[in-house]
C-alpha cells in the first residue's frame, strides 16, 4: 500500500479455505476451459475441444457438475457478462477474434476496426467492455459487446494491455512489463503511471479499500497512481476475484502441471496459499464468484470453494 495509509485487516472468517478439485469430463468433448464468469444464475466458461481445435462452453450452477456444448467457433480464451450478453474473446478467425452472445450457443464476430491476432483477455468495467490490442497500442472498447471503438493508449506496441478495471470515475489498465494507466475521464484518455516492477500484469481489481494487480508479480495501490511492490506466491498468477471480505488469485506453473490458489486479507498486502495440486494438463487461469462459492477454472480442471 501506499506509505500513510493503514487500510486494515478485513475478518473474513473461514470463507474461501477449502478447495477441491472437478476433474472434467466431456464425455467424448476433449475439454479444455480458459475462462469463466458468474452470470447471476450459473456459472458459464469458454474453452476448447483439444481434438478439434473448435471452441467449447460449459454451464454449470454448482461448479461441479458441468454441461458442455461444443461450437463452430476457434477456441475461446477469456468470456465476460454484462448482465445481458457474453463477450468472448479468443484464436483469429477472419481475422476476427471478438464474439458476442445472447444465449450462450450463438455468437457473431464483431469487428475492432483494425485487425488484430489472437487475443486472451476482455474485461467488463461495470460500464463497458474492454480488450487489448496485440498489433497496436489501442485498448477497444464497447458499451454493449457490438458496437467498439478504438482509444489509443499511448505506450508502445509490445506492452498489451491485459485488463481494465473499475474503481468509482477512475479506470485502471494493466498490463506487460508492469506497465499501469489510468483514467478519469471514462478511457478517452489516458496516463501511464509509476509502477513498482516491470514484471507481466495480468488482472486487476479495486476491492472497495485498495487497488491490485497480479501476474508474475504483484503490485498495490491506495489511490492508483502510486504502486508498491509486495512478496509474490511461487507461481505466475492469471486470475483474480474478490469474495467474502477477501482477494483470491490463481496461478500455475510455467510446465502447466502445478495450480494454486491464493488468498489475501489486507488488500493484497500478503498471501496465503490455500490450495496446491499437481496434474498435468491443468492451467487454473480465471477465476469467479457467486453469493455462496467460487470457481477457477484452467484445462481440465475446476477448482470449487466451498
Amino acid at each position: 500500500m501506499d506509505a500513510g495509509v493503514d487500510a486494515g485487516v478485513v475478518d473474513a472468517g473461514t470463507a474461501g479455505l477449502d478447495w477441491r478439485i472437478v476433474l472434467l469430463d466431456g464425455g467424448a468433448v476433449n475439454v479444455s476451459l480458459s475462462g469463466v464468469v458468474w452470470n447471476g444464475t450459473e456459472f458459464f466458461a469458454v474453452g476448447s475441444n483439444t481434438s478439434t481445435n473448435r471452441a467449447v462452453t460449459a454451464v454449470s450452477a454448482d461448479g461441479e457438475h458441468w454441461l458442455f456444448h461444443q461450437l463452430t467457433l476457434p477456441p475461446l480464451f477469456d468470456v465476460r457478462w454484462d448482465g445481458a450478453r457474453y463477450v468472448a474473446v479468443g484464436v483469429s478467425m477472419g481475422g476476427v477474434s471478438v464474439w458476442s452472445s445472447l444465449d450462450g450457443v450463438s455468437w457473431t464476430g464483431r469487428a475492432l476496426g483494425a485487425v488484430e491476432p489472437n487475443i486472451s483477455s476482455v474485461s467488463w468495467d461495470g460500464a463497458r467492455f474492454w480488450v487489448g490490442g496485440v498489433w497496436s497500442n489501442n485498448l477497444y472498447t464497447s458499451p454493449d459487446g457490438v458496437d467498439w471503438q478504438a482509444r489509443d493508449a499511448g505506450i508502445p506496441v509490445r506492452l498489451t494491455l491485459n485488463d481494465v478495471f473499475r474503481a468509482g470515475q477512475q479506470l485502471v489498465a494493466v498490463g506487460e512489463e508492469g506497465v499501469v494507466l489510468v483514467s478519469g475521464d471514462d478511457g478517452e484518455s489516458w496516463s501511464r503511471v509509476t509502477s513498482a516492477g516491470d514484471r507481466s500484469l495480468r488482472a486487476g481489481l479495486f476491492d472497495g479499500v485498495g487497488y491490485i494487480a497480479v501476474g508474475n508479480q504483484i503490485v498495490v495501490s491506495d489511490g492508483g497512481t502510486s504502486w508498491s511492490l509486495v512478496s509474490s506466491p511461487s507461481l505466475p498468477l492469471y486470475g483474480l476475484t474478490a469474495s467474502s471480505g477477501a482477494v483470491y488469485a490463481v496461478g500455475t506453473s510455467s510446465t502447466d502441471i502445478v495450480s494454486g490458489v491464493y488468498r489475501s486479507v489486507d488488500h493484497g498486502g500478503a498471501w496465503t496459499e490455500v490450495l496446491r495440486f499437481a496434474e498435468p494438463g491443468t492451467r487454473l487461469a480465471r477465476m469467479a464468484a457467486s453469493p455462496t462459492k467460487m470457481v477457477a477454472v484452467g484445462g481440465k480442471s475446476v477448482a470449487v470453494s466451498p
